[in-house]
């Protein structure tokens, strides 16, 4: 049978009909008045070119070369306006034939551009009547009653571009008569509606997979690869023609989605690999290059250059394809070298090749590139249509979906085990809120409720949050002092104190700012409501964390000592260095008995008067800086330097100042001496004008002192000096 079936030499066949199998005469120009075409019962002339009869057998007329045809070039440019063509076949039936026969009709692979076909001279379709047409897969209904027993003819009247590759029979199979249910199974469409429907949403879902991980590139690409193997695998089945008729729309659809299948292809291979590879990324550059310009030539070319655009993609589509092959072949020979030193071969072989992304890609890879391989030579050679490598890409995309599946189901579960992470996290935080809320509730009441003064400052001493204590001893609102520095709250000072009394708070305050961790100290802040200033102890400690640093700072006043109202007398002792720093905090000692005896404005005038009595102690005893040095210090700015410089010397390091306090309920005494050579004490008087005390640089300590101060006496050398301050109303005579 498959003899009698494939058998080129056999001009009679039974019922169904191969045309295939049959010879078949063409020549240029149709009549059916002139008799130039014969009857079934008539030979055939020698205008006929006979083509014998093959099982895979197109009819281009531009490759047949017919007397008075202009010969195709390549690239063919020129379009020549419609030429009548001939094509006969004769086959012989049997009455048991036709006794078989039900429903027959006469299937084509491909028929172009404008027909007419014709069975024993009678009509059966035509296709003439608009423009040319090309149709694949066309079914022509034979009437039964049109067959006769015994020789029939088949007459197609073609018309066509004599130098268009559309006119003529251009795929090679199926060329039939045959009953209908057995045509409709030839043509059967469900595997291009199964794999259309498939790659489609296989495209769409990755390709919207992308916006929720825009990192995964891949999925781009490979929703792009599968639409575009989609729209091919459409444009190459019949669904089209149930929308248009227009064929040269539909075979540059087909050039264009099958030009840019390669580059989706390679794209997708490149992204999906773990690591970059330079030179195969530029192969992905130059596949894309070569894509999109077929694909875009397929679309502005005229109709005849598109046969020859397709042989061009046709040649250069498979050296690009083992070019890959061989890139990909490279990678999984590394990963395979890793894995045998690991794990051995057969074992390594395995993992390599399904657990590795280069293996996985060779795997499927090497199916695309065979069967796409085969079926452009089947469609070079053959002259049949492709449909092996539809398979194989369905091979390589279901193991892609696969691929993607699994590590989609791997990041499923990851993400599961981080719900239930997140879940138990959340509980362990809404625990951790609970707490915090009553541990804030806690502070707030602590902080809220108490009579000390609580502020929070950044690193630079900024104040960025303050309780309401703030305004019940200083009268000043929190919401004014924040986004302020603290320091402002030292530099507040009343028309007596002078504008350098608190010039040592804010040093030793803004070196805590700079180096240090925390910070005690005693000094008075201006209270608002009581327009004088209040004494308080303040704590500066330094809150660190990973990324910033807060200051928390807590004030508080200064109480007074009830066992004062029991005091006799009181004596105490001090021997300071030389640390003008350390002032500011022996001073505060010193006066902290005060406020039970005196206003504040007194204890003010005897601070500053104590302040400049031992900074002249250690400045002009100690450290021997003359009057007229520290002018001429003070007018040239280096001052400050000479303080440090004299400090470092061993003799003044040596030296001390001291001092001895004697209280008792009506006075108080101050004993200062120092260590330096004296001066001469008679030159500053009580009567000094203190327009010349407040223009001079300095030598106001003495001027202050005397006026804040009952009695001040120097002893003969002027290095030791005794003040006394009498209490009101408690004074005992001199």
């Amino acid at each position: 049978m498959f003899l009698i079936v494939s058998s080129p030499l056999l001009a009679e066949v039974g019922y169904p009909v191969d045309l295939n199998s049959l010879p078949v005469y063409i020549r240029a120009g149709f009549s059916l008045e002139d008799g130039s075409i014969p009857s079934p019962d008539e030979e055939i002339g020698d205008d006929f070119l006979r083509l014998p009869a093959a099982r895979n057998r197109p009819v281009i007329v531009p490759d047949l070369k017919l007397p008075g045809m202009p010969e195709r070039e390549f690239p063919e440019l020129r379009s020549l306006p419609p030429v009548d063509f001939t094509l006969l076949w004769r086959f012989t039936l049997t009455d048991e034939d036709l006794t078989h026969m039900h429903n027959p009709v006469l299937l084509f692979a491909q028929i172009g551009e404008g027909w007419k076909i014709f069975i024993n001279g009678r009509l059966l379709q035509k296709s003439m009547d608009s423009h040319p047409v090309n149709r694949r897969l066309l079914r022509v209904a034979v009437n039964p009653r049109f067959l006769v027993s015994g020789t029939n003819q088949i007459v197609i009247h073609l018309k066509g571009d004599p130098l268009s590759r559309e006119t003529g029979l251009y795929y090679g199979s199926p060329y039939r008569i045959e009953e209908a249910a057995a045509a409709e199974a030839d043509v059967d469409q469900t595997l291009y509606i199964v794999l259309i429907t498939i790659y489609s949403s296989i495209g769409l879902f990755h390709i919207l997979f992308i916006f929720g991980d825009p990192k995964r590139r891949f999925n781009l690409h490979f929703g792009v690869f599968a639409l575009t193997l989609a729209t091919y695998l459409f444009t190459r089945s019949t669904l089209p023609y149930q929308f248009t008729d227009n064929a040269n729309l539909i075979f540059r659809i087909e050039m264009a989605s099958l030009a840019l299948g390669l580059p989706a292809f390679i794209n997708f291979s490149i992204s999906l690999l773990p690591f970059r590879n330079r030179a195969f990324q530029l192969l992905g550059a130059l596949v894309v290059l070569h894509g999109f310009t077929i694909s875009g030539l397929s679309i502005v070319l005229p109709v005849n250059p598109l046969y020859d655009l397709l042989v061009v993609w046709q040649f250069t589509s498979p050296p690009l394809l083992i070019v890959m092959e061989a890139f990909l072949l490279a990678f999984f020979f590394h990963d395979l070298r890793r894995l045998f030193k690991l794990r051995g071969l057969p074992v390594g072989l395995y993992q390599a090749l399904t657990a590795r992304i280069p293996g996985n890609l060779v795997l499927g890879t090497t199916v695309v590139m065979v069967t796409s391989v085969y079926d452009i030579y089947a469609a070079l050679v053959l002259h049949t249509s492709p449909g092996l490598s539809a398979y194989g890409l369905l091979f390589f995309l279901t193991g892609s979906a696969v691929r993607i599946a699994y590590d989609l189901l791997q990041l499923l579960k990851t993400n599961q085990r981080l719900n239930r992470s997140m879940r138990q996290s959340f509980m362990n935080l809404k625990r951790l809120h609970h707490t915090l809320t009553r541990s804030e509730e806690k502070y707030r009441r602590l902080i809220e409720e108490t009579n000390d003064i609580v502020l929070t400052l950044d690193a630079k001493g900024i104040v960025t949050a303050g309780n309401s204590s703030l305004y019940r001893e200083l009268g000043i609102r929190p919401s004014d002092l924040i986004g302020r520095p603290f320091s402002d709250l030292l530099k507040k000072e009343t028309a007596e104190d002078g504008p350098f009394s608190q010039s040592f708070t804010v040093d030793r305050v803004q070196d805590f700012f700079a180096h240090g961790d925390t910070l005690n100290i005693r000094v008075p802040l201006f209270a608002e409501q009581k327009r004088g200033h209040v004494f308080f102890d303040i704590k500066f400690e330094k809150i660190r964390s990973e990324d910033e640093t807060d200051i928390i700072v807590k004030a508080s006043t200064v109480e007074e000592d009830p066992a004062l109202k029991y005091l006799v007398r009181e004596s105490v002792s001090f021997e300071m260095n030389n640390d003008l720093f350390a002032i500011e905090d022996m001073v505060r000692r010193l006066i902290v008995d005060l406020p039970r005896f005196l206003d504040e404005y007194e204890i003010s005038m005897i601070r500053i008067g104590l302040r400049e009595i031992i900074v002249n102690a250690i400045e002009h005893g100690n450290l021997g800086i003359t009057y007229i040095e520290k002018t001429d210090l003070l007018n040239s700015g280096n001052y400050q330097e000479e303080i440090r410089r004299r400090l470092m010397t061993e003799t003044n390091d040596r030296r001390r100042v001291r001092i001895r306090l004697t209280l008792t309920p009506t006075q108080i005494r101050y004993r200062i001496s120092d260590e330096g050579m004296g001066f001469d004490h008679n030159r500053f008087g009580f009567h000094m004008d203190p327009e010349q005390v407040e223009a001079s640089l300095h030598g106001r300590g003495i001027f202050i002192t005397r006026n804040a101060f009952s009695r001040v006496l120097y002893n003969e050398s002027g290095n030791s000096v005794l003040l006394i301050r009498d209490f009101p109303d408690r004074a005992e005579p001199a």
